[in-house]
């Protein structure tokens, strides 16, 4: 498994809590990685219907329209 940045955002910047979204490479499941301080954890993103969101599918298929 290996997982690609897609982005980063500083929540604030007078504190140490960093939220990114990050995908696994070879079956596209999207991530969020929080660090919260020493802290973190991660968990998949899901859609309205509780499924995986794939990075291919959200991403990629809106590039080709």
């Amino acid at each position: 498994m290996k997982f690609d940045i897609e982005s980063m955002k500083e929540v604030n910047s007078h504190s140490y809590n960093r939220y990114s979204i990050v995908y696994d490479d070879e079956t596209g499941v999207e991530y969020i990685v929080a660090q919260v301080g020493a802290a973190g954890c991660i968990t998949p993103r899901l859609d309205k219907s509780g499924n995986p969101v794939n990075y291919y599918d959200s991403h990629l298929n809106n590039n080709e329209n």
